[in-house]
């Protein structure tokens, strides 16, 4: 995650096409930062996703793995708030 955490997630997410409020957490697999980066110096995540591909056509079929991975740099900010009531 950048912070010197990982985070593994067993379950997948299907989203919806509605836009759902940044703030909302996914339901199966989500990660909350403790610390914010330090300023010019983002956090660099990785992550990687793993397929296994079951396929039949025409009588044949076979199975084979794939696995994608990326990475990208977050800033990490603070956010606060402030109640006026």
């Amino acid at each position: 995650m950048g912070d010197g955490n990982t985070k593994t997630c067993a379950a997948t997410t299907i989203r919806s096409q509605k836009v759902r409020p940044a703030t909302k957490p996914s339901p199966t697999c989500g990660y909350v930062y403790q610390t914010k980066s330090k300023i010019g110096h983002p956090y660099t995540v990785t992550a990687a996703t793993h397929w296994q591909i079951n396929w039949t056509t025409n009588g044949y079929h076979g199975t084979f793995d794939h696995t994608y991975t990326g990475s990208r740099t977050l800033e990490i900010g603070e956010l606060q708030s402030l109640i006026n009531g």
